[in-house]
């Protein structure tokens, strides 16, 4: 009788532990799909505001076109003045019909001190100037680009690479970090 016993009491605590284990699935269930807060009902704006596609950015002075910051998707954030940009383009025009034009696979655009970042692949040009490098800022206030992080810069045979250069939109000058090596071809018959 006491063999009895004891084999009803493993089940009896078996089925006890197994009834246990299925109420924490359950209660575990319900809290990670069916219990939590969605988002939307929370008092905290989202990440995203709105979301634009074919997005076209102009800035001027004194009755001229400046810049134009061309992509094909947009987000503004919940401050509203970073705007955040899938392959983002950027064209920047000077006197004279010259143009600097560049791209690249990511940027953000801060609209209230006009400064835009491009990064992951940025590639460009003006006039016969090719330019790589691995990211790119524009800044209005200071009228200046800088390229960063392995720039390589083309021009016909000629090319020269450097950690970093700086483009004064004003004077139309670069300057190259101190580490730029510089190499020249001269053209074979």
């Amino acid at each position: 009788m006491a063999a009895v016993d004891a084999i009803k009491r493993k089940r009896l605590l078996l089925g006890l532990a197994g009834l246990a284990l299925a109420c924490c699935l359950a209660l575990a269930f319900l809290y990670y799909f069916g219990l939590r807060e969605e988002p939307s009902s929370r008092d905290e704006t989202p990440r995203v505001q709105a979301v634009m596609h074919g997005v076209t950015l102009l800035h001027g002075e004194k009755g001229s076109r400046l810049w134009r910051l061309q992509a094909p998707r947009a987000e503004v954030g919940r401050d509203r003045e970073l705007v955040t940009l899938s392959q983002p383009q950027i064209e920047y025009s000077f006197e004279g019909n010259k143009t600097l034009v560049a791209s690249s696979e990511k940027g953000k655009y801060n609209r209230s001190n006009r400064t835009a970042v491009f990064w992951s692949g940025v590639s460009g040009k003006y006039g016969q100037v090719r330019f790589t490098a691995g990211r790119m800022v524009y800044t209005a206030e200071k009228g200046t680009v800088r390229l960063l992080r392995g720039v390589h810069v083309t021009r016909g045979s000629a090319f020269i690479r450097s950690a970093e250069a700086s483009f004064d939109l004003d004077t139309q000058r670069v300057v190259f970090s101190r580490d730029a090596e510089v190499e020249l071809y001269a053209d074979q018959y």
